[in-house]
């Protein structure tokens, strides 16, 4: 069983990219029993695309998200409401996605340097991880470069006092 990481994701980019990014990255998963043994099966959310907003939804309870071909990186809502407030779709806008868990941190992002090359836009990801008491915060950028800025606290006081949120991570 796995620390968890929690935090949050953001995404800066063009409307319409961060749109896409969103519309093709983000599944949902559950757990379908073959004879004796269970599989984890990755299915299409409902995506509802109003002007302002998406609407992701999954099909029941038993069914997680997923930010497809990442290690271990799952938003924790039962739906996500993206509010993507810009006139235009190349207006560059920033977005957010709280309550995500990585196992263990912030690491092995080769996937979401690929995401921010594919789709022209940069990712920021804040969290935290209250068991081992660091925080992390990792900006993958479009090009491709990426930053990497992880802060270890060394006591439960220093953790209590020091960490922004101190009450995520496991």
């Amino acid at each position: 069983m796995p620390n968890w990481c929690e935090g949050n994701v953001r995404f800066r980019g063009k409307k319409k990219d961060i749109k896409c990014f969103l519309m093709h990255e983000i599944v949902a998963c559950k757990h379908c029993k073959e004879g004796e043994e269970f599989k984890t099966v990755e299915y299409k959310p409902t995506i509802e695309d109003k002007d302002y907003m998406i609407l992701i939804t999954k099909e029941d309870e038993h069914s997680w998200f997923w930010f497809k071909d990442t290690r271990r990186y799952f938003p924790q809502d039962d739906s996500l409401e993206i509010w993507m407030e810009a006139d235009s779709p190349n207006e560059e806008i920033v977005v957010c996605i709280e309550n995500i868990r990585a196992a263990w941190s912030f690491e092995r992002c080769e996937q979401w340097v690929e995401f921010a090359k594919k789709y022209e836009i940069d990712v920021k990801l804040t969290g935290y991880d209250r068991g081992m008491m660091f925080s992390q915060i990792k900006t993958i950028f479009r090009n491709g470069k990426v930053k990497d800025e992880t802060k270890e606290y060394k006591s439960w006081m220093d953790w209590m006092w020091n960490c922004p949120q101190p009450n995520n991570g496991g």
